[in-house]
């Protein structure tokens, strides 16, 4: 029923949602002269398998409607009829829709769709010259993705008032296998509770659901936690190759407390600091982690402070009371400076902090490590190096050992973080696990000169 432009549902595996679109699509087919639906899938298989979906629609609407549009081209990947509507079906690549001024557009399964922000961004342009419309379909894939984006959003607001809308326009819909009536034997009184906005009644239902339904029993056991979350629970984080999960990222991450400095000497792109001169406090304890920009990449510098930090103090949840904080973040734009200005900027940082310090050294030659010498300490990343340092910054989110301010690009990055990080922007994650691993390690004996907690260390599972 919903006719927002943008729409974008977050599924359950084999609840009927794409058939439903294929309803949605093949009604539109019919009824609106001259529609061009775009139908992007993962491959050509899915693409041709949501094509039949529609086909088999209408040509049982035919059957029974002698008065319906006369088809005048079909085959598996194109239909078109007598009043100029077509539907095309395509397999996800660099280019696909782009030659398609597309009046709606449909993405089967988003989440797996290769180079679905570049057929994203080609199609905007059409979009709003057709005043077209765009449908997103999918279950959830982690958070390195356009579909998490969406969903990610945060909301419209106009006026002071939401409208329903998320900032990217889209109407959202998340669905768990809950609110399928197949799954769910006590759909209709979870439906009764949830539509009186009875909160406590309608988690009854989905217990009750779990513990007696016939479905969750038999399929329940054939995933594991994480499959499960993600295929059937719509659950963003439960990808197995997300590093931070959403508690964490919540637990750590702070309404951004520092501020923002204009650097003098127009160096550094973006700086926020604990004070508005961008100045350390004296007689404080400082750990900085930087990560070098090369090929195109921004140089980032990230420091701590940890005069306060006491990792034997933890509440009844085992979480640190006494964190490290976040206080210096500044990041340089790629290819805005020479290689000499960068480590003029880094060196006058660590000398103004007086920081323990890591630099990455991959790569770089000899030049930066022997302009900081002596202030900072090279770190080769290799693939276990790296997943240490990963792992340690993982471990502190979990357990609260850090705060960090919410600066968007900060912030995004370790949402979107993934264990298989290629095509993942990363900076401000490297930064930070170069700063957090010189005073936290999770799996040491030893954190930053206090011995670890066993009894919560060895007990307690990560967030």
């Amino acid at each position: 029923m919903c006719r927002d432009l943008y729409r974008a549902i977050n599924k359950p595996r084999q609840c009927g949602i794409s058939t439903t679109e294929a309803v949605d699509v093949a009604w539109e087919f019919d009824n609106v002269p001259g529609a061009q639906i775009v139908i992007i899938s993962k491959d050509k298989d899915a693409a041709v398998n949501f094509h039949k979906y529609v086909y088999n629609i209408l040509r049982s609407v035919r059957k029974n409607n002698p008065r319906a549009p006369k088809l005048v081209k079909e085959n598996e990947r194109e239909t078109t009829n007598v009043n100029g509507s077509r539907i095309v079906s395509l397999a996800s690549g660099k280019e696909s829709g782009r030659s398609f001024s597309a009046t709606h557009l449909v993405f089967d399964e988003l989440a797996f769709i290769q180079y679905a922000d570049e057929i994203w961004q080609a199609a905007n342009a059409t979009l709003s010259q057709t005043n077209g419309r765009v449908t997103a379909i999918s279950t959830p894939k982690g958070k390195a993705n356009l579909f998490f984006n969406i969903f990610d959003a945060p909301d419209q607001i106009i006026n002071g008032k939401k409208t329903g809308l998320n900032e990217m326009g889209f109407k959202t819909f998340n669905y768990k296998w809950w609110d399928v009536p197949t799954y769910n034997p006590f759909y209709k009184e979870y439906k009764m509770a949830q539509n009186a906005g009875d909160k406590k009644q309608e988690a009854f239902w989905i217990e009750k659901a779990r513990k007696e339904g016939e479905w969750y029993r038999k399929n329940r056991p054939k995933y594991t936690t994480l499959a499960w979350k993600q295929e059937f629970e719509g659950e963003f984080d439960a990808n197995a190759g997300t590093v931070f999960s959403t508690r964490s990222i919540e637990r750590v991450f702070k309404r951004n407390y520092l501020q923002k400095i204009d650097d003098p000497e127009h160096l550094v792109s973006e700086w926020w600091s604990l004070n508005e001169n961008g100045v350390p406090s004296p007689d404080r304890i400082y750990y900085t982690g930087i990560d070098l920009g090369r090929k195109g990449d921004p140089t980032v510098i990230e420091t701590y402070d940890v005069t306060d930090f006491d990792p034997s103090e933890r509440d009844e949840f085992g979480r640190i009371k006494d964190k490290a904080k976040m206080v210096d973040y500044k990041w340089i734009e790629p290819s805005t400076l020479e290689w000499s200005e960068i480590e003029r900027v880094a060196k006058t940082h660590l000398k103004l902090w007086k920081a323990d310090s890591q630099h990455d050294a991959t790569g770089t030659g000899d030049s930066f490590t022997e302009s900081v010498y002596g202030y900072s300490e090279p770190f080769s990343f290799t693939e276990d190096s790296k997943r240490a340092i990963v792992t340690a910054t993982q471990h502190a989110f979990d357990y609260g050992a850090v705060i960090l301010p919410k600066i968007p690009r900060l912030y995004r990055e370790h949402v979107k973080y993934e264990w298989d990080d290629d095509d993942i922007v990363q900076d401000t994650v490297m930064a930070n696990a170069l700063a957090i691993s010189q005073f936290y390690d999770g799996g040491a004996e030893v954190v930053l000169g206090f011995e670890k907690v066993e009894e919560f260390m060895g007990e307690a599972q990560p967030a």
